[in-house]
């Protein structure tokens, strides 16, 4: 196995500044990021992209809610050296990302690891604020796709959950995640606010002469207001119901729900297609963007894949996304799936699934119906059921309705976190996307799904 190439910049004055500081629609601030960007390429990348006038970088157009992607190419004129990229993908950390040092290391990590294990785009560096990867050649997935591979969606999942990382087994990361957005969206508004823009006096004079008003510590004042993101948190009673569904995860089903290595924003977005999807039944597809990845509730990977059916963030237009909970699997597309993940669960090869990225395979005829290869699983220090590598990660029946009483807790746990970090991102991005109406939204998807529940379960 090669050693990953994990270059960081000790220079301060070399960290990346976040976007996240004013909106990119200031020609000035992309110009003043892609400066830097450029200068770690060069010092990274090196060979050909020594020069930094040899090759040029632009905001990619494909951008999430999370980060800012830039793409960095060679000037046609210019001959890759062997081995060296001509084209390669930089992400540049958004301020929720950048706020929490935990998530950043642990993202580094994953994403050498899963690189390393090709289960995702190779690693060229990190820098202080981002990283440098592998540009494929792909697109993402659509949300009107997602129901059309939902067996390889389920068989991508099932490989990723048995693997087996070097982190805590504990599902700690995501509640720690929430516990934080809580706490910074109910304590005192000096502990939310956006990043200091850090550009010269010059620059901010021609921000402010377009209009842009900053606080006396130069930060842009923000809209809306800390206060309304606060009033959301008890209007839509986050506080209630994330107690209510933690008590629901660490006590009454802490023997029942699994925990195993989870993505944890398995969504069309962080899908990769990297081949013709009119070939019928023929899907190559790649996962990537590990931020979030962590032991978790299996539920919640699950159950937020299937909520993210429901939400398309193409719209152009305020608020720039669609929803439709209707889109939500029926019991039908469940089982479907939950078929297709517990064959691929059962089977014995770790990345048996993931090592086919460079040849096609057809999902219907690749695995085998009959296997039937049994696994142990083991507990943490709480006496919860944590799945390693090549375990079944259920039990060897397959129970519907415990599997479908699974996937509804993920799904509320899954709207009851995103509500949380909109509302966070509210006061720190400059992404175009109405973060507010969001929040309330999954809230609103959250209580409907909540009603689905059997009263037993309640």
């Amino acid at each position: 196995m090669s050693a990953v190439k994990f270059t960081i910049s000790s220079d301060d004055q070399d960290g990346v500044p976040c976007p996240d500081s004013i909106p990119l629609t200031v020609d000035e601030i992309t110009k003043s990021i892609v400066g830097h960007l450029k200068t770690q390429c060069s010092k990274i990348l090196s060979g050909c992209w020594s020069d930094t006038n040899n090759f040029c970088i632009e905001l990619s157009k494909s951008c999430g809610l999370s980060n800012y992607l830039y793409i960095g190419y060679l000037n046609n004129d210019i001959i890759p050296m062997e081995n060296e990229p001509r084209k390669v993908l930089i992400r540049v950390y958004g301020e929720v990302l950048r706020s929490c040092t935990d998530s950043i290391i642990s993202d580094s990590v994953n994403f050498a690891l899963l690189s390393e294990k090709r289960i995702g785009p190779k690693l060229h560096g990190v820098f202080p604020g981002g990283r440098i990867e592998e540009y494929i050649e792909s697109r993402p997935l659509t949300t009107q796709e997602l129901p059309l591979i939902i067996e390889v969606a389920a068989r991508h999942m099932a490989s990723f959950h048995k693997l087996s990382m070097p982190f805590s087994k504990t599902p700690s990361f995501i509640i720690r995640m929430f516990d934080k957005y809580l706490s910074q969206l109910t304590s005192t508004p000096e502990h939310l606010h956006r990043p200091s823009p850090n550009f010269s006096s010059n620059t901010l004079s021609k921000l402010q002469s377009k209009g842009f008003s900053f606080a006396n510590d130069g930060h842009i004042l923000t809209e809306p207001s800390y206060e309304e993101a606060r009033n959301m948190v008890y209007e839509l009673s986050l506080i209630e119901e994330y107690n209510w569904i933690k008590e629901k995860f660490e006590v009454h089903y802490a023997e029942v729900f699994p925990i195993v290595f989870c993505h944890n924003d398995f969504q069309e977005n962080n899908l990769l297609l990297l081949n013709d999807p009119e070939v019928e039944k023929f899907y190559r597809i790649l996962p990537i963007d590990f931020e979030y990845s962590g032991y978790n509730y299996r539920a919640f990977d699950i159950g937020n894949h299937f909520n993210e059916w429901c939400y398309d963030y193409t719209n152009p237009n305020r608020p720039n996304y669609f929803h439709n909970i209707e889109n939500y699997p029926d019991r039908s597309k469940q089982k479907l799936f939950w078929k297709s993940y517990l064959i691929e669960a059962n089977s014995i090869v770790e990345n048996d699934h993931f090592n086919k990225r460079n040849g096609n395979f057809n999902f219907v005829d690749h695995y085998d119906n009959n296997n039937t290869n049994t696994a142990t699983t083991t507990t943490n220090n709480n006496n919860q059921t944590v799945v390693g590598f090549s375990n079944h990660l259920h039990n060897e029946e397959y129970d519907d309705e415990i599997l479908w009483i699974e996937t509804i807790y993920g799904s509320l746990l899954s709207h009851l976190f995103w509500s949380a970090w909109s509302l966070v991102q509210s006061q720190l991005s400059s992404i175009q996307f109405d973060f507010m109406d969001y929040a309330k939204v999954r809230m609103q998807h959250y209580r409907l799904m909540k009603s689905w529940l059997p009263r037993e379960h309640l």
